[in-house]
């Protein structure tokens, strides 16, 4: 077996090739988005979240520090006149520099943001194979691409995807300039979704006779999924963008690792984030946040995509609005909500027709016809109201209503869509607030959002997905309980990996793995699938064997490789009656003593006796293992010890 990582050094890799016998499959397909001639890095100012504290005078004076950091960051971007704020961006998918197209059998999609590269794929590089995302999955990545193109293809000139368009002047030299396009079209994204196969969890696929794949939920989107490849003797689990916490898709199957000689763990959170309370404190700091800004008449803007987490997010703030109405008596319940997105109504309402993707106490709310997400319920209350694209092209009077809280469908570039009107709109006000919660929002992004801006900028992190000390304390109760070393773990590169080769010694292999460097791991695979070609099947003759416990027949046959399956074919270059025979000359007691002796096998431990049918049977124990061997018009070999049993398969072969 084969695994290699084609991810362009990405922080948190996603994108694999597994190779495993015959078959070749793609793990993810996720574009990646560069900013042409963007400003001079800006440090970052790593956040101590191991010392937070939970009361609200510590949790405000850490809110007020981090908007001197943003004050701070705003005013060095407002230094920088070199700054060309009408840059478009491009996009590349992984790199397949070193993958044969033709050669995978099918692409496995763990989430929708793995899969918003795919029309690259299917309709300029040709890929025809099979590939396969949950009905959740499909739709949000759609509406996503969707936006993708509404907001990338509107500013600028454009250049197609099939252009070798030299970008290099304006890349950083560490770029390749080959690998990046500008986005693709719409009837790219009908196309594409065309091909693509819903599936549901738990649903058994075939891919060619001998590999079957299972998706299972990995509890951190609609429709996530870690995929699981089985054949007939091995089990490979692909683990990808999981998620412990407790929100609103199905929790973690982690069913997924029973009996699993594989796992492959990708797409974690950063070290920097690997906290376990950093979910719960940044959450309790973003709500603190935008209730002081409320309270004083000044409105909170959320950078943050239409889909995902934002259904979380809601239902937080209305709950604590609410809680604050009940202790306070601050009226809150009446702060309209905006989603300014393309998309943002689709994807609102479809989320809410996806309650069997759901955790188990949101699923029963579907059968008592309540929408199991409150933005539903904002929705119908006109609280909560979806602005699409000509909302923030209008010249006219803003349509919000002041103070409000409002998502914008842009989160990973500020500087076009949603985000920029709003901030160029609100955006002067010192008193306004906007909150990140994407991980991967860097600081230059801020830098460039709020050059001559006053809003204060805040950083809250939400994130979801499992760290490495996370998934590797999951497997310890679910599938590192008893040491097993034909299994292996392949995880990424980690600065404590030392620790965990330690943790999982005697438990299992570990391997680490790195951008375009394969690992290879030998499964030991003693048995594999094999098919009869319809002409071989109409030559056997099966014979019962002699006591009637079952049959044989002897083949003559060629084993070939026939459409990625193994098959055996009539040898026809031996004629029939000079065809091999399969069984062995008939052996006597005498004979058979002799050659249980070679092996090792004292004769004071075999004991002789007859079968019903008369027959001799030789019986002897090794280490604790009884085996048997049965004279009776035809050899037989009864042991439960694998080794022996070859052992002893060979030895008479040979005689």
């Amino acid at each position: 077996m084969r695994i290699r990582c084609i991810d362009h050094q990405a922080p948190q890799p996603k994108t694999f090739v597994v190779e495993l016998e015959e078959h070749s499959v793609l793990l993810n397909c996720p574009l990646e988005t560069f900013v042409l001639n963007p400003t001079r890095a800006v440090p970052e100012t790593p956040v101590d979240h191991a010392n937070s504290s939970d009361d609200l005078a510590s949790i405000l004076a850490d809110v007020g520090s981090l908007n001197k950091s943003a004050d701070s960051t705003a005013g060095l971007a407002s230094t920088s006149e070199s700054i060309n704020y009408e840059d478009r961006c491009v996009f590349r998918i992984p790199s397949f520099e070193l993958v044969d197209l033709n050669s995978i059998d099918a692409i496995l999609i763990s989430n929708s943001e793995s899969m918003l590269g795919l029309p690259f794929l299917t309709e300029y590089m040709g890929y025809k194979g099979k590939i396969f995302a949950t009905t959740p999955t499909v739709e949000f990545a759609r509406q996503r691409m969707e936006e993708l193109v509404i907001y990338h293809r509107r500013l600028g000139s454009y250049v197609p995807p099939r252009s070798k368009a030299e970008f290099s002047q304006r890349l950083n030299n560490t770029s390749t300039s080959g690998t990046w396009r500008s986005i693709y079209t719409m009837s790219d994204i009908a196309s594409c979704i065309e091909k693509v196969r819903k599936v549901r969890y738990a649903e058994i696929l075939s891919l060619r006779s001998n590999m079957q794949l299972v998706a299972r939920s990995s509890g951190y989107s609609l429709g996530s999924t870690n995929w699981v490849l089985e054949t007939h003797f091995k089990k490979i689990v692909l683990m990808s963008s999981s998620s412990l916490q407790n929100i609103h898709p199905a929790p973690l199957d982690t069913t997924v690792f029973d009996r699993a000689d594989v796992i492959l763990v990708s797409d974690l959170k950063r070290e920097r984030f690997d906290h376990p309370t950093l979910y719960n404190d940044n959450m309790k700091k973003l709500l603190i946040t935008t209730v002081r800004a409320l309270r004083e008449k000044h409105s909170v803007i959320f950078p943050i995509s239409s889909m995902g987490i934002v259904f979380d997010l809601i239902n937080e703030l209305k709950q604590y609005f609410a809680s604050m109405e009940a202790t306070m008596g601050w009226n809150l319940q009446n702060v309209p909500f905006y989603v300014v997105s393309p998309t943002g109504e689709r994807s609102l309402k479809y989320a809410n027709i996806c309650g069997d993707w759901m955790n188990p106490h949101l699923e029963e709310l579907i059968y008592i016809a309540t929408m199991p997400l409150s933005h539903g319920e904002l929705l119908e209350q006109k609280t909560l109201r979806v602005l699409d694209t000509p909302a923030w092209q209008s010249t006219n009077n803003t349509p919000l209503q002041e103070p409000f809280v409002a998502f914008a469908g842009n989160h990973d570039n500020t500087d076009k869509g949603p985000t920029a009107w709003l901030l160029s709109q609100w955006g002067h006000s010192p008193g306004n607030v906007a909150i990140y919660t994407d991980i991967h929002m860097p600081r230059t992004m801020a830098a460039r959002t709020l050059r001559g801006k006053k809003i204060q900028f805040m950083h809250f992190p939400l994130e979801t997905r499992t760290g490495l000390w996370d998934t590797l304390s999951l497997l310890q109760t679910h599938w590192l309980s008893t040491g097993d070393l034909s299994r292996h773990l392949v995880v990424p590169k980690h600065t404590n990996l030392s620790e965990l080769m330690e943790e999982c010694k005697q438990k299992a292999n570990v391997y680490i793995y790195e951008d375009d460097t394969p690992v290879d791991i030998d499964l030991h695979q003693q048995w594999r699938t094999v098919a009869l070609s319809e002409q071989m099947a109409t030559l056997i003759r099966p014979r019962p064997l002699l006591g009637g416990q079952g049959m044989f027949a002897p083949v003559n046959a060629l084993l070939n490789t026939y459409d990625n399956v193994l098959e055996l074919r009539p040898n026809v270059s031996v004629p029939s009656h000079e065809s091999l025979p399969l069984i062995m000359e008939p052996m006597n007691v005498e004979k058979l003593v002799e050659i249980l002796c070679k092996l090792g096998i004292p004769l004071s431990s075999i004991t002789a006796g007859k079968t019903e049918s008369g027959g001799a049977v030789l019986t002897f124990v090794v280490n604790g293992e009884s085996s048997s061997v049965l004279l009776d018009g035809t050899v037989q070999v009864r042991t439960s010890d694998e080794k022996m049993r070859l052992l002893l398969r060979d030895a008479l072969l040979s005689h």
